[in-house]
């Protein structure tokens, strides 16, 4: 193998250089992906409070300004 072949043979094209970029970020885009679906999977504690934040319906809301 001569230097100028030893020399073409390491440098990396545009091409590998695309095809790179585009596996890291498809690698980046699985791994996020992967963490939102398990943190979403991942059951909510119940607060018996809740009940106090939930906003009425409309119509429950104009009911109460006609009485």
């Amino acid at each position: 193998m001569t230097s100028q072949t030893r020399a073409l043979s390491s440098q990396t094209s545009s091409l590998d250089k695309a095809v790179m970029a585009s596996l890291a970020a498809l690698a980046m885009f699985v791994a996020g992906y992967t963490v939102v679906r398990v943190s979403l999977a991942q059951p909510v504690a119940s607060n018996a409070d809740a009940a106090d934040i939930v906003i009425p319906h409309e119509a429950e809301l104009w009911a109460d300004l006609a009485e």
